[in-house]
């Protein structure tokens, strides 16, 4: 085995919970478009209403997968810093951690005792990765989101519906033909038949409401290219076997 391939298990396993969250969400998205009901206009006999004020809960197991996939993010981080520690210095170190500081002085701080055992190269190498320098927002973000679901509470997250309705008479129906969905049927108050079809686009958002899933895509690629890169450190070919 790499010394790596646990940290990289770790990484599938992240992505596992995050198919899992991106097909929750597409339910989710069908569920609450189901929950919309149609019906004809109360007072004009020959318009529709569409009811959009009902708005399913948020299943708590939505955030708990975004911390899953932080959770296991983190870990294979974790393990990366053990493994180069053990590496350069030969024998493995207690308490090593991957560190994620706001700034230069607290990196420092932090690499006293998290990176224990660390050649110099391999410390620039991981304060390369740090959220102050301006390619590695990503990191914040892990920090961030796996910080409070290990300590205190789920990562708040909520669901937020893009509303698109289409309405034709029969005439019309061939307007319908490239779009996906169910054609609800509906008769105004006067007996017309209309033809409705709902799109609802579904997006996850965390309490800030930034967007969740692609920043976790965003996470879990780059520290799956963080592990390539160390890859070589030890002494290993790409395809997995000792120089």
């Amino acid at each position: 085995m790499h010394p790596l391939d646990h940290a990289v298990a770790r990484v599938t396993r992240a992505e596992e919970h995050l198919r899992d969250l991106i097909r929750r969400t597409a339910r989710r998205g069908q569920a609450q478009s189901e929950a919309i009901k149609v019906g004809p206009h109360p007072t004009d006999a020959k318009q529709i209403v569409v009811d959009r004020q009902r708005d399913l809960p948020l299943d708590p197991m939505f955030g708990i997968l975004v911390g899953e996939v932080c959770y296991n993010l983190r870990a294979a981080l974790d393990y990366l810093v053990f493994e180069l520690a053990k590496l350069d210095s030969g024998a493995e170190q207690e308490q090593t951690q991957f560190p994620i500081a706001d700034d230069a002085a607290k990196f420092q701080e932090q690499a006293r005792q998290r990176l224990r055992g660390l050649t110099p190269t391999h410390v620039t190498a991981i304060e390369a990765l740090q959220p102050y320098n301006h390619s590695c927002e990503w990191s914040r973000r892990l920090r961030d989101w796996s910080n409070p679901d290990k300590h205190r509470t789920l990562v708040r997250v909520q669901a937020e519906h893009d509303l698109t309705i289409h309405v034709v008479d029969q005439q019309h129906l061939h307007d319908f033909e490239d779009m996906p969905g169910e054609i609800r049927v509906v008769e105004t108050s006067d007996g017309t038949p209309a033809y409705v079809k709902l799109r609802l686009g579904t997006a996850l958002q965390s309490a800030d409401n930034s967007p969740v899933i692609q920043p976790l895509e965003e996470i879990l690629t780059q520290v799956a290219r963080v592990l390539e890169r160390f890859k070589l450190d030890f002494g290993w070919q790409s395809g997995g076997n000792p120089q």
